[in-house]
């Protein structure tokens, strides 16, 4: 196969995270950096993907997460489909969206017991007494993170350990992609 096929191949199992129920893409693990030595990784769950594919989350803009991206932009997602025993590692800039199209757009997607994910009197890692009992209120606490891939380490393994990589870089208008060792 050329590079472009196993880029097409990427974004094909990335769109069935999100419309195939039960795909191994639907969760993804974002790392963050919180400070010069200490990284942070979370399990998000992808929404969606825009015409410019970007990757669309959600989460309560009281999270960590939030501030730790409004620190540093920075951030790499890790995706694993173990049938396939194919891994996809992005890096990319993560943007904050509160009150804007995208947002607005989002936030009309989502139901009623969804959004109780987002509506808790208390931030998310808030110390609890009674862990049965989570205060809830009117109020969502949403915002969309998008992320902008840079980058995307292709890792197909092979059960010969014939393994393939690519790495694939965006450009201003495509991707560039070259094979690398595994």
């Amino acid at each position: 196969m050329e590079e472009t096929a196993y880029l097409e191949n990427a974004w094909v199992e990335l769109e069935k995270g999100i419309s195939e129920h039960g795909h191994p893409f639907r969760f993804c693990t974002l790392a963050t950096l919180i400070n010069r030595n200490e990284i942070k990784q979370r399990t998000l769950v992808l929404r969606g993907i825009t015409e410019d594919r970007t990757l669309i989350f959600y989460t309560d803009f009281r999270s960590d997460k939030v501030t730790q991206v409004f620190n540093n932009a920075g951030g790499s997602l890790l995706f694993y489909h173990h049938d396939k025993s194919l891994q996809l590692s992005l890096q990319g800039k993560v943007s904050i969206h509160t009150k804007d199209a995208l947002y607005k757009e989002n936030l009309e997607r989502i139901d009623k017991k969804a959004a109780s994910d987002y509506n808790t009197v208390l931030p998310p890692g808030t110390t609890l007494k009674k862990p049965i009992y989570i205060e809830r209120d009117s109020r969502i606490n949403f915002c969309i993170l998008e992320f902008r891939i840079t980058s995307i380490d292709y890792l197909q393994l092979h059960k010969d350990s014939d393994h393939t990589r690519l790495i694939f870089n965006r450009t201003i208008n495509t991707w560039q992609g070259d094979f690398v060792v595994p």
